[in-house]
């Protein structure tokens, strides 16, 4: 027998704010590729393959440029859905199994700002007649009700640059406001559904009070109901027992008491409430009497919920339900509306606890308003301080993760100890754990660090990157086995003897392997785009050290934000031009060719090239296939990320952009709502 499962959205929100986390300390990149010329250019792009060739091959082959995307140039998304007027809106009901594809929450643009409203209570189902506004909102109650019966939680506000720059007229970006995650109460009642509303339900009036109806005979609890020209009390007794007597106008508005006797003599119509009103109400105050409905629950609660059924004086059936207090903690709940069975109540009323979302209404807005859309927005600046292209075309873009840069030389300062050929070489952001540590011995054949001043079972676990230094000369290592408080053995032999060196833990992470040596400058290959100028390096080897003055690659002077993927030539033409978009090639002739490249751009003598096949030789000449040009080739740079390094987690073919030294905004929309 199968098993049967589902991939809830909880799940697929919960990915999609990790991938934004994971940006803090990995690194995404957004490539451009393709610069291919359309044979038909009403040709619309067609979706990529989801295969090897499509997801690593052609993206890389055919890639130009890329750059760096961090948590600022992504957001999550949710469904853009503007208020409209005469709209029925589906309310938030944890019971609704289609919730999710109906819309429950809405948007409404004021200028600078975009406000995100959830609702609640749509009244039954009718149509919504008043845009709900900012100024609905306070301080205090970010729940409101108007007029028309609808009930709106407000969410977020997102401000016009943010939506300008993410938004598209299908989703909207999400801006959690911290203080109305901040104010969410888990476990309360907000609303109940009208599941039957019933019919019989007389046990209700609606009056004002006279000067004799208040605090009758001086007592705090005692009220009577006077007859108005449109209505009479009803004259049983105990008949609006069980009941709420609610302030509704005045000087006590809002206050509310549970109706617990109700007699009738030749005097008046009295009730008794269950203690008295913290204001005394006043003189025509009107008052509102409508059946209690009582919550049974579990949970934690510390508050019982409590509301009141509106009765609809056609066929005298349950309205609405206006919860007086929303209680607190509750896990699972029952609600009725109170039966007093001397009313002549002909059919029940089902009413039901709509619970809110974990943690409560406004707690975790991504998960509420199904957020299954990851946005970026990302802009190519110009040439981005002369570190990308800026002419040709491109119709391919693609996320890419944590790529392998090729050759990258470090200008070094301040540094110690000489590097060595094939080392590892790591960035350290060291910590001192101890100090006066002895290290080795006189003939260093011991792996073992003593201390006396530090704690290194808690500072230390093993395979934990540990570093020593004396000042002059230091060594990066790893521990082997943390001995005890005082004493750890390195997984090395000590580079060094010394009994006042200073341990460190050096929060190192890899940068790349020393591939050639020069005075001041050291170049790595395989490298990770961990390092900045002045970051501190190590050897793992040697135990030199440096600090990072300059950054370079193809030539420039450039870090880790931008990438070129195009291999690069500088040139000397001997006969022609070569045209953009043509094959270039070594050897007999195109059909006998060793290598072949096609033309991406060519600026100030600077070829560069993509889809290169075969490795082409610097001593040998550059013919284009269709302009017959020829060049010498007097520098050549390898692409600057390696091929098939990073992991492909995206592919969109786009309509072709031109590029002529502009600023591109690029906005992906990454969607799991399927």
């Amino acid at each position: 027998m199968a098993n049967a499962s589902i991939i809830t959205e909880y799940f697929k929100t919960t990915l999609l704010k990790q991938i934004i986390n994971d940006l803090s300390n990995t690194y995404y990149y957004i490539m451009v590729g393709n610069h291919e010329p359309l044979a038909n250019v009403s040709i619309l792009p067609t979706a990529p393959n989801n295969d090897i060739r499509d997801l690593v091959q052609d993206v890389h082959f055919k890639g130009i440029f890329g750059k760096i995307i961090t948590q600022d140039n992504a957001l999550l998304m949710i469904k853009n859905i503007p208020y409209v007027v005469n709209t029925v809106y589906s309310m938030y009901d944890d019971n609704d199994l289609d919730l999710f594809m109906s819309d429950y929450f809405v948007n409404v643009n004021e200028g600078t700002y975009t406000h995100v409203y959830k609702c609640l209570d749509n009244n039954m189902g009718n149509p919504s007649t008043i845009q709900p506004a900012f100024t609905d909102v306070s301080n205090t109650d970010t729940l409101f009700k108007l007029s028309d019966g609808y009930r709106w939680k407000y969410m977020y506000s997102v401000d016009a640059t943010t939506v300008a720059d993410f938004g598209s007229t299908s989703y909207l970006p999400l801006y959690p406001n911290t203080d109305i995650i901040d104010m969410a109460e888990p476990g309360t009642i907000d609303v109940m559904a009208i599941d039957q509303g019933g019919l019989g339900y007389t046990n209700y009036y609606l009056g004002a009070f006279t000067t004799t109806d208040i605090r009758v005979n001086g007592n705090s609890m005692l009220y009577n109901l006077s007859a108005t020209s449109n209505s009479i009390p009803n004259s049983t007794n105990n008949f609006y027992e069980g009941c709420i007597l609610y302030i509704s106008s005045g000087t006590g508005i809002g206050q509310f008491k549970n109706v617990v006797s109700y007699f009738v003599t030749n005097t008046g119509n009295y009730i008794v409430t269950d203690s008295a009103f913290t204001i005394t109400p006043g003189v025509n105050d009107t008052y509102e009497i409508y059946p209690s409905v009582r919550v049974l629950g579990g949970g934690t609660e510390t508050i019982n919920a409590l509301g009141r059924a509106i009765i609809n004086s056609v066929g005298n059936s349950v309205q609405t339900v206006e919860m007086l207090n929303t209680g607190l903690g509750y896990r699972y709940a029952v609600a009725n509306v109170y039966n007093n069975p001397i009313v002549s109540v002909t059919q029940t009323a089902s009413v039901r606890p709509i619970y809110p979302p974990p943690g409560g209404h406004g707690f975790d807005p991504a998960s509420e308003l199904r957020a299954l859309n990851l946005g970026f927005s990302i802009q190519f600046r110009q040439s981005e301080s002369n570190t990308i292209p800026v002419t040709n075309i491109y119709r391919q873009l693609s996320i890419i993760r944590d790529p392998i840069f090729a050759n990258t030389i470090f200008t070094l300062a301040n540094t110690s100890g000489t590097f060595q050929v094939a080392e590892p070489v790591y960035k350290i952001n060291p910590q001192e754990v101890a100090a006066n540590v002895t290290i080795g011995s006189v003939n260093l054949t011991s792996n073992i660090i003593t201390t006396s001043s530090g704690n290194f079972a808690t500072d230390f676990h093993v395979g934990d990157f540990i570093y020593v230094s004396n000042g002059s000369v230091s060594q990066l290592s790893t521990v082997a086995t943390v001995i005890n408080t005082s004493a750890v053995s390195m997984s090395q032999i000590g580079a060094f003897a010394c009994s006042s060196a200073v341990v460190y833990f050096p929060q190192a992470r890899l940068i790349g392997t020393v591939a050639t040596l020069a005075t001041n400058t050291i170049t790595l290959a395989g490298v990770h785009p961990y390092a900045n100028v002045n970051d501190m390096m190590v050897g793992n080897f040697s135990g030199a050290t440096g600090t990072i003055s300059n950054i370079s690659r193809s030539g420039i002077s450039k870090n880790f934000d931008t990438f070129v993927a195009n291999w690069q030539y500088n040139i000397t033409y001997s006969f022609g031009t070569f045209n953009v978009g043509e094959t270039v090639y070594q050897g007999d002739s195109l059909a006998n060719a060793t290598a072949t490249a096609l033309v991406h751009s060519i600026s100030n003598n600077v070829l560069l090239v993509t889809e290169q096949i075969g490795r082409v030789n610097a001593s040998a000449n550059l013919v284009g296939a269709n302009s017959g040009a020829i060049a010498a080739i007097n520098t050549k740079y390898y692409p600057e990320i390696r091929y098939g390094t990073a992991e492909v987690l995206y592919v969109e073919n786009i309509i072709p952009i031109t590029r002529n030294n502009q600023t591109d905004v690029i906005r992906l929309n990454i969607n799991l709502g399927i």
